[in-house]
């Protein structure tokens, strides 16, 4: 017998299934699963809520506190795959796992957008800007500068990771000539008394290093 993804989740447990298990009222569940007047509860009534929710299965609905607090708990993060570059940088993808860790510890899930689809028709067809759902973007690697002037119409917050853009705010990025001079030091100490640096030829939108 085939077993659907339908039949494989089962629904989760109410905030009203923990308030009688627990023997509390629903507020005071809300109060600890929101984490708010956490000072007004007694830490044995928190401690039998949570256990309470860890028995059933209970699951937060994100969606529905999204609405409540008007936040899609959506970051876009903005990846390379133009023609020139068809495939991103392998470290990309590191900057894109840990972009990913850092969010789920704070609530927050990724979606991945590509730089393609901002370029055309100014990202209007995309269904995370089309339905206003990130909360915020990051941009990973260089980025053509009208591509630059669009993102910040269509997300009001931004962050440039390792970008060709340097502001004041918003911006991070690598300590490239502490590192390079890590290397030469620690060639210098391998015992090498000549070293080359090779580099590839400019283009026409060469990255900051």
């Amino acid at each position: 017998m085939t077993r659907t993804l339908q039949n494989t989740i089962e629904p989760s447990a109410t905030m009203d299934d923990i308030a009688r298990q627990a023997g509390v009222s629903r507020a005071t569940v809300s109060y600890v699963l929101n984490q708010r007047h956490e000072d007004r509860l007694n830490p044995e009534t928190k401690q039998r809520v949570l256990k309470a929710a860890q028995q059933l299965g209970y699951r937060p609905n994100l969606a529905a506190r999204g609405l409540k607090n008007r936040k899609t708990m959506l970051v876009g993060v903005l990846v390379q795959n133009n023609p020139q570059n068809p495939l991103t940088h392998p470290l990309t993808w590191h900057f894109v796992l840990g972009i990913n860790d850092g969010l789920l510890q704070t609530g927050y899930s990724t979606v991945l957008v590509r730089l393609s689809d901002v370029q055309k028709d100014g990202g209007l067809e995309v269904p995370v800007f089309k339905g206003h759902m990130l909360d915020g973007m990051i941009v990973v690697n260089q980025i053509p500068p009208q591509v630059e002037s669009r993102i910040g119409e269509l997300v009001k917050r931004c962050v440039w990771l390792d970008a060709n853009i340097w502001e004041d705010e918003y911006c991070i990025r690598r300590d490239e000539a502490h590192a390079a001079a890590l290397s030469v030091q620690k060639l210098f100490e391998a015992g090498y008394r000549k070293l080359e640096c090779v580099l590839p030829p400019p283009d026409e939108t060469p990255h900051f290093s």
